[in-house]
């Protein structure tokens, strides 16, 4: 028989000691755990009195507001968005779940605010009698070339007078141009799936007409021959508009948009649409329909293009065309710009009309270009007033002008800087080059103005709320149709749709009125407002967003950081490119004004433009007079 011991006896008591502990811990710990996980969770944010509303009449000017997006959830990987989004949908989910995105978006911020002010539901400017104009004539006469240009390489991109003077000296014609964009486009958009519909024959057509133009020496304009692109959000007649999605929101338009009619009207090949993440809500150009597909970027195709008018940076930056035409909610031609080494303008609301465009209150479609000079001439283009029916908030404007000679210096110039909302969370990579080329304007004379950018959180959390719900009231009609659409717009058009009433988008629409006065103020004391491109890098395509989309609610509020706020009030901001990051993904230089003052960003952005680093990107269509 064996013998145990009393140092076994004690080890066995002991273990069996520890068992019981840790059966009583759990069952007694865990249900512990599991309330007062869901008190943190849910009662907190959920099961609480109704705040008391804050006047907010008085502006309260504070370095130290938390910013909209600082809880939200991070990337979500493919199966938590579908599982997510399907809780979204139950009795469960509605009650609970859409609750909690409610508080981590700071809507409360906005329901429980008290304002006297009237509502602006369109944030327009205002105009003095004595300057509105009452017709639409393009000055395209601005004599501005381009600068001498630094560069890391001998690579500078092809501009618009690259082409006219190919066409103009007889030795290539829009139609030889025409030839090689087809040949190497369905080669590029394989790779970066740039364009999402254009038709040969169409392309064709468009470049012997403008051929036959120049052969007898009489071009529509000082365009005319030159390649376009257009968004998923503008009418191009015969062609079919998605808005990103995988259905049609209309059969094929039987008429172009204004943008695009203008555009034709100088005699511009119109090439055909190009790629958007779903709707325009988000900032990285994610599709999963197949019509669309994940566009990428020519510098690193392992990147997103950025925000949603992704395919319309893609196409420019991989000299397919030296033009396109984006649209910007919060940022979407701005932040491509600035990822695909760009320039990129977001107009005044109300200084491009609306006409056969998709877009909402915080919405205008912008030029994209390889240079502030053709940036510039695109924009005298599209702008200016349109007496048709759907273009109403265009029709009251002063007249657009564009830069007619190049600044010497920066004498003069006020440049507002709210240096804690500029660095605070800004990684180095992003904010040493923007310090970097800000200390390079002072060098030219520029007077810096410091400010303090007010109630930012209340700002970010209202334009939120009318950007999204405005988009949402489409995505909702869809589902009850049975129409699919990508995980990340639904989910997010589901907590809206659901969460906001109607009082907190009238109360948004009050806070923009407070907020535009806010700028009128700021804009009385310094010419523009510099800020980084955005808080964050752009993000690498991940392995499942091609399946179910992308949804990082945080690096969203970090991309858009500084230009949503622009967005909401409708003042013009311009990006220009800074340089380029660990992965050759560029970033930009960001800057905005007051209503109307667009020439004042094309001024600044020409002068700065011997600054700008060009670079060749890795996927790269060159047209034939560039190979001679």
């Amino acid at each position: 028989m064996q013998t145990i011991g009393i140092n076994d006896m004690a080890r066995s008591v002991a273990q069996a000691s520890y068992r019981r502990r840790y059966i009583l811990g759990v069952s007694v710990g865990l249900p512990l755990a599991i309330s007062y996980s869901f008190y943190k969770i849910f009662v907190e944010n959920i099961f609480v009195a109704e705040e008391d509303f804050v006047d907010r009449d008085a502006t309260v000017y504070s370095e130290n507001i938390a910013e909209i997006g600082d809880q939200a959830p991070g990337h979500s990987p493919p199966w938590l968005l579908r599982l997510q989004n399907h809780l979204m949908k139950t009795r469960f989910g509605k009650w609970m779940l859409l609750k909690i995105p409610y508080k981590l978006g700071k809507a409360n911020l906005v329901r429980h605010t008290a304002l006297s002010c009237r509502a602006t539901f369109y944030p327009i400017g205002h105009v003095a009698p004595k300057d509105i104009v009452t017709d639409y004539k393009p000055d395209l006469s601005s004599p501005l070339k381009s600068t001498t240009r630094s560069s890391e390489t001998s690579w500078l991109p092809t501009t618009i007078d690259d082409y006219t003077t190919a066409y103009k000296s007889g030795k290539f014609s829009p139609i030889d141009v025409a030839e090689q964009l087809l040949k190497d486009l369905k080669v590029l958009n394989a790779k970066l799936n740039m364009i999402c519909e254009y038709f040969p024959d169409q392309i064709r057509a468009q470049a012997r007409a403008s051929a036959a133009r120049y052969a007898v020496g009489q071009p529509l304009g000082p365009l005319d021959g030159v390649p376009i692109a257009m968004k998923d959000q503008l009418d191009i007649e015969g062609h079919r508009r998605r808005n990103g999605l995988e259905f049609c929101e209309s059969g094929a338009a039987i008429e172009d948009c204004t943008v695009t009619a203008r555009c034709r009207a100088q005699g511009m090949i119109i090439v055909g649409v190009t790629n958007m993440h779903p709707k325009g809500m988000s900032c990285f150009g994610s599709n999963i329909s197949a019509d669309h597909g994940m566009c990428r970027n020519p510098y690193n195709d392992k990147f997103y293009c950025g925000a949603s008018s992704s395919g319309a940076g893609a196409v420019v930056a991989s000299g397919i065309m030296p033009l396109a035409i984006g649209t910007d909610g919060g940022g979407s031609v701005r932040i491509p710009s600035g990822y695909c080494n760009l320039v990129g303008l977001f107009p005044s609301i109300g200084r491009v009309p609306q006409r056969g465009t998709s877009s909402g209150t915080c919405s205008a479609a912008g030029p994209m270009a390889h240079t502030p000079q053709d940036c510039a001439r695109l924009y005298a283009i599209i702008a200016g007033p349109d007496f048709q029916v759907g273009s109403d908030q265009s029709r009251i404007q002063p007249a657009v002008t564009i830069p007619k000679t190049l600044l010497k210096s920066l004498v003069g110039l006020k440049v507002g800087i709210d240096q804690s909302w500029n660095q605070t969370g800004v990684p180095d990579v992003l904010f040493r080059p923007f310090q970097k080329r800000l200390n390079w304007m002072i060098d030219q004379g520029a007077e810096i103005v410091h400010f303090i950018m007010p109630e930012k959180d209340v700002v970010y959390a209202a334009h939120l709320m009318c950007f999204s719900n405005e988009i949402a009231s489409d995505v909702i009609r869809y589902q009850q149709q049975g129409k699919k659409v990508d995980y990340d717009v639904e989910m997010i058009s589901n907590i809206q749709a659901q969460t906001v009433r109607a009082t907190d988008y009238y109360i948004a629409n009050k806070i923009r009125t407070k907020f535009m006065r806010i700028m009128d103020d700021l804009f009385s004391k310094m010419d523009i407002i510099a800020t980084p491109m955005s808080k964050a890098t752009m993000a690498e395509i991940g392995p499942g967003d091609h399946l179910y989309g992308r949804a990082d609610a945080k690096l969203v509020g970090k991309i858009s950081y500084f230009t949503r706020i622009f967005n909401f009030v409708g003042c013009p901001g311009i990006m220009v490119q800074l340089g380029h990051d660990k992965n050759d993904v560029p970033f930009g230089f960001h800057m905005a004004t007051k209503w109307w003052n667009e020439e004042k960003l094309f001024e600044i952005a020409a002068f700065m433009e011997s600054e700008a680093p060009y670079k060749k990107p890795v996927h790269l269509h060159t047209p034939p007079f560039k190979n001679a």
